[in-house]
């Protein structure tokens, strides 16, 4: 099955919140991050501190939201050319310029697993870049909840803006996948196998990357920087690449 980018380079975007809703996973949102987690409670008793806490407590939030538009997603993605070499990636423009390379760790055991094994070692495959940020307008809300010592309605706040942010990588993951299937000649209504990596992970742990990635999708351009240590500022983004090879698997190195 041969896929096909639907045009080479990339692509900024502004994303609604109403679309990141969509994606939201509630049990992940209330259980992960805002921690209100079953334990040793009932089910019906953990179902009752779900609706008169947590679900009155999102609402709150997103009324907020929707008063004040402090969440502002933002997103940069794109397409480009690469080949694979031993355990590298190298990245190319639309007209064959190098402009990076990737290098990932491989399995010291059978099977002996990298991620460039899902790439081709020969011109003609492509890889798919993205970074979703909620805005840095978020951010300072949050540290301004911080330093007022409102700490619940910080956890509460900033527990939601990371998972927006989660919830944005996983749109972005949706838009790509359908842009393909449709520039993609003869796959019709076959659903293209992705997988969503990020650097930082077991499988791509060296965060250098970042900088090579953030570089080539103009992450200033919605305003997201890297730290000295690599970490994303504004905290509440999130960034990465698809892998669409069928037999392509999460592993640990």
């Amino acid at each position: 099955m041969a896929l096909s980018p639907p045009f080479w380079g990339l692509k900024i975007v502004d994303i609604q919140v109403s679309d990141l809703l969509k994606h939201l996973d509630k049990s992940t949102l209330y259980q992960a991050r805002w921690k209100y987690e079953k334990g040793n409670l009932e089910t019906s008793e953990h179902k009752r501190i779900l609706r008169e806490k947590a679900d009155p407590a999102l609402d709150q939030l997103l009324k907020l939201d929707a008063n004040r538009k402090i969440f502002a997603p933002k997103a940069t993605y794109g397409y480009f050319r690469c080949r694979s070499s031993g355990d590298s990636l190298e990245l190319f423009d639309a007209e064959s310029a190098s402009i990076g390379v990737f290098s990932f760790p491989r399995q010291s055991q059978k099977p002996r697993l990298c991620i460039v094994d899902y790439f081709s070692s020969i011109d003609g495959d492509f890889i798919a870049l993205w970074l979703a940020t909620i805005g840095e307008k978020a951010s300072k809300y949050a540290a301004k909840l911080y330093k007022q010592n409102e700490y619940l309605q910080y956890h509460l706040f900033h527990g939601l803006a990371v998972e927006l942010a989660e919830c944005g990588a996983k749109y972005l993951q949706s838009l790509i996948t359908g842009e393909i299937s449709e520039s993609s000649p003869g796959i019709g209504t076959k659903k293209i196998k992705s997988l969503r990596f990020s650097f930082g992970f077991p499988s791509c742990p060296d965060l250098n990357n970042q900088k090579i990635l953030l570089n080539i999708l103009r992450a200033d351009k919605i305003k997201v920087a890297l730290t000295e240590t690599c970490q994303m500022v504004p905290e509440q983004s999130v960034s990465g690449f698809l892998v669409f090879h069928p037999d392509a698997k999460y592993f640990i190195p």
